[in-house]
């Protein structure tokens, strides 16, 4: 799929191909005893332009209808290309943040939330 979409004219910015239940999450810790009998093929890409994107997510509907036997989990259509998220932990002085517990209802959130609006519930989020 990346050297069909390299051949239109598209390099990533960054491509990552894993074969999950493979030890690939975790490489070289976990390694698999034997070959394991069936894996899932994770493959993402990253790249400032959509359009590059998009014709990423369009070599996947040839692996799906023409590639090998037995690939499931591809149901709901062409993927669309989504913004990349990432996660940075990190450290904090303690007198920065303030400690607070909060307990509630599911039924006594929803509430807050319809009434009040999304301000209401220090969680954020939507309803």
């Amino acid at each position: 799929m990346l050297a069909r979409v390299a051949r239109a004219g598209f390099t990533f910015d960054e491509s990552l191909v894993e074969c999950l239940g493979a030890g690939d999450i975790v490489p070289q810790v976990i390694r698999a005893s034997e070959s394991p009998y069936e894996v899932i093929l994770r493959v993402s890409v990253r790249h400032e332009d959509r359009a590059a994107v998009e014709r990423f997510c369009r070599e996947f509907a040839p692996l799906v209808t023409s590639g090998p036997p037995g690939i499931v989990g591809y149901a709901s259509g062409r993927p669309m290309p989504r913004p990349a998220l990432g996660y940075w932990p990190a450290l904090l002085p303690r007198s920065l943040v303030s400690p607070m517990v909060e307990i509630n209802t599911a039924s006594a959130w929803a509430a807050a939330r319809i009434e009040e609006g999304p301000e209401a519930c220090s969680l954020g989020g939507s309803v």
